[in-house]
């Protein structure tokens, strides 16, 4: 495990801060939702970086919350460029915003975790 780096620094966030920490051995996760991706690769103008990851690259999470999602495009851009600049890997966006929804995607998927995949699906069929 090891703490995201936040940019611009901030010395507290307001916001919790448990979508933070993230386990070395996979791929980061981020939000897939229009705001997310645009900050994220805003901060990649910039000469961001930190330490390698152990593994390379993001995984988009789609939440449900009804924002705009990115353009597939957006999300190929923040992959390719993170794959040119992989140092930059762990660094990631200070806003409210995207912390919160780092929080909930580390919240969204420890959830789709402990849920067996049949409730999963009785869910789904009930819609």
């Amino acid at each position: 495990m090891r703490r995201l780096t936040l940019f611009p620094p901030i010395e507290r966030p307001e916001w919790s801060d448990d979508g933070l920490y993230v386990d070395t051995r996979k791929q980061r996760y981020i939000c897939d939702c229009a705001r997310c991706i645009r900050d994220n690769l805003d901060l990649l103008t910039t000469d961001v970086r930190e330490d390698l990851p152990a593994v390379q690259g993001i995984r988009c999470v789609h939440l449900p919350l009804g924002c705009l999602v990115s353009t597939a495009d957006d999300r190929y851009r923040l992959r390719i460029i993170l794959e040119e600049r992989p140092a930059a890997t762990y660094v990631v966006c200070s806003c409210e915003r995207c912390g919160a929804h780092r929080n909930l995607v580390k919240a969204f998927l420890e959830a789709r975790r402990v849920t067996p995949q049949k409730e999963q699906e009785t869910h789904q069929e009930m819609r």
